[in-house]
């Protein structure tokens, strides 16, 4: 019989080799499925706390260390320190939570402090109307950076793109639903970038309403995206709860076995 080490040996010699290792299983799951349920799970965490989730396509030091090909990073930044993970594009339109400009900086955290760091979302450490309390304060602050020259460059910037919307042949509705996603994925992170400090960046902390109120005002189709991403969202958590049942019995027998 094999040991331990001359399987992971094994293992490493395959991916050297350039194989897949997948489908290696531990009699119950493979690695494939332990890496799909990894997936799913942090999908849900972040959605379940959107206010301090974010995602990205950029390292904090994209120049440097850029962001592996296909791939995005997606996080959250729990009361005892951050937790972050690649995803595959893929994933992306699954996530409901803010897009910022680059992840935050690793702080060297290792598999027991993400133990610790989940362990703090718990309800007497994570005081959810507390953070979105504190988290009002910020976007007050906020408000009082920005000047009525800047609301109307807003407005002048969101009429120019109106004009090209309303000049353009759209065949059908979600035709144009997918211009206005398109467009604000690529305009809001202009505005956070002008509007907002590094930090606020960081903590996800949203645009003041004043600005995002223009959204709507020159685009009001956007409200049905919303709309259509709630519904999505919706379908997704009845989704993973369902998923999340079956992996935990899938566990828990497993577990079994092993006692």
């Amino acid at each position: 019989m094999l040991t331990i080490e001359e399987i992971n040996a094994a293992i490493k010699e395959l991916r050297k080799d350039g194989q897949s290792v997948k489908k290696v299983s531990d009699g119950y799951h493979t690695f494939g499925d332990y890496t799909d349920m990894r997936n799913e799970y942090l999908i849900a965490l972040c959605n379940a706390y959107p206010e301090i989730s974010w995602k990205t396509k950029k390292h904090f030091d994209e120049e440097n260390d850029p962001m592996f090909n296909g791939d995005f990073l997606a996080g959250i930044n729990t009361p005892a320190g951050q937790i972050s993970q690649h995803l595959k594009l893929k994933f992306w339109e699954l996530l409901k939570v803010p897009e910022i400009e680059r992840g935050p900086k690793y702080d060297g955290y290792t598999e027991e402090d993400v133990k610790e760091r989940l362990h703090s979302l718990g309800k007497e450490n994570y005081n959810k109307e507390a953070y979105l309390n504190n988290n009002s304060k910020a976007v007050d602050n906020i408000s009082s950076r920005i000047t009525e020259d800047d609301i109307k460059q807003v407005d002048t910037e969101l009429v120019a793109a109106r004009r090209v919307f309303n000049s353009t042949d759209f065949k059908n509705l979600d035709e144009k639903l997918t211009w206005i996603r398109t467009f604000f994925k690529s305009y809001v992170p202009l505005l956070e970038k002008k509007f907002l400090t590094p930090e606020e960046r960081e903590e996800c902390i949203p645009l003041p309403i004043e600005i995002r109120i223009k959204y709507y005002e020159y685009f009001p189709e956007q409200g049905l995206n919303q709309e259509l991403w709630r519904e999505d969202l919706e379908d997704k958590a009845s989704e993973w709860g369902y998923k999340i049942q079956q992996y935990n019995l899938s566990f828990r027998q497993m577990f079994r076995h092993n006692d």
